[in-house]
């Protein structure tokens, strides 16, 4: 079965992790402002930002995952990639879709793998989509806020 953006939004509203409320579209002016900063954005990704892309409640807080802190990330995902020698790691068309801490990097490639790449330890999560890396997310951050109260 094929994981969609909107199985993740059911899950995160199911896990506490958001509210209805807290699921926040980006506007098309927004999606069409990081696309002129981008280029062309894949599909999928364009899914995520109409359902999510402003925000979704607890998920991935401190990352820039979420409008506007995605603007401008191309160039210092390239940069760390380029300070570790690893430019190589990133397929031509590959899409910087998140920076955490200017040392973690999440990318989609073309074909829609969801890669983690850390700072000096490089490639550290694969998924075959973004959707399956949202969920994997998602089970890591109610484990988090579960261990520290907060859900």
């Amino acid at each position: 079965m094929t994981v969609t953006i909107e199985d993740v939004v059911a899950h995160l509203i199911s896990t506490g992790l958001a509210t209805e409320e807290q699921i926040v579209p980006c506007t098309a002016a927004e999606i069409e402002e990081l696309r002129a900063d981008w280029g062309t954005l894949p599909p999928v990704y364009e899914r995520f930002l109409e359902t999510m892309g402003c925000g979704a409640g607890k998920l991935l807080i401190g990352t820039d995952f979420f409008y506007p802190g995605t603007l401008d990330i191309h160039d210092t995902g390239m940069e760390i990639l380029r300070d570790d020698d690893n430019l190589d790691l990133f397929p031509p068309g590959s899409t910087v879709i998140g920076l955490h801490g200017g040392y973690q990097l999440y990318w989609l490639e073309p074909e829609g793998t969801a890669r983690l790449y850390t700072e000096e330890t490089g490639i550290i999560g694969t998924w075959p989509s973004l959707a399956e890396f949202l969920l994997a997310q998602i089970g890591f951050d109610v484990t988090a806020y579960t261990a520290l109260g907060q859900l």
